[in-house]
């Protein structure tokens, strides 16, 4: 890979002339890392089998090293397909990976805390919501991550927040707790 801080054009590659025809908002991009590493004490849903992590092959026996991996689809960190809980929308190998991709906004709902609710005039305040496609809301729970904390009343959405997102058309949203909808939801309101 090119480093242009250190070989420059040096190479002949061109960086910076490439660069230069991009538009401003593509030159740099920094990427955020939302994942947890998923192993057999992975917490899950309540009421879900926990992950089981298997090793298959090992270097010693095999030459290469390979696990066996027994998990929901909703383990540790993980998209929901529009399919999880709607009926007749697409599946994620359905949807084009162009559509993961984009700029998005890490909107601060920490302060609300527990039992917290996002609301759609909260959301509203927010002008950069309509140059993005993701928002990130960061709840603060991520801090409880693998202790029973973070099953608690973490802040949610709104079914009005939910609706005025819906009408942005973004191509998703990101949240650090359990859920979008409360732990004692049945109905799930928010994911619909």
């Amino acid at each position: 890979l090119c480093k242009p801080s250190s070989w420059g054009c040096q190479r002949g590659f061109g960086c910076a002339k490439i660069r230069a025809k991009l538009p401003k908002e593509r030159r740099f991009v920094k990427i955020l890392d939302l994942t947890h590493t998923i192993s057999n004490s992975t917490m899950v849903y309540p009421g879900t089998e926990p992950a089981e992590l298997t090793p298959a092959n090992t270097l010693e026996r095999d030459g290469f090293r390979e696990t066996l991996l027994h998990l929901y689809s909703h383990t540790g960190t993980h998209m929901d397909a529009p399919a999880h809980m709607l009926g007749g929308a697409r599946f994620l190998d359905e949807v084009d990976a162009a559509q993961f991709c984009g700029k998005g906004y890490v909107l601060d709902c920490a302060p609300l805390g527990a039992g917290g609710q996002i609301t759609a005039e909260m959301l509203r305040a927010v002008p950069e919501l309509r140059d993005v496609a993701f928002l990130i809301l960061h709840t603060g729970w991520d801090a409880y991550w693998d202790t029973p904390a973070y099953f608690g009343a973490f802040p949610v959405p709104t079914v009005e927040a939910a609706q005025y997102l819906a009408e942005l058309g973004l191509k998703g949203i990101a949240v650090d707790a359990m859920s979008v909808d409360p732990m004692d939801s049945t109905e799930f309101p928010v994911h619909h």
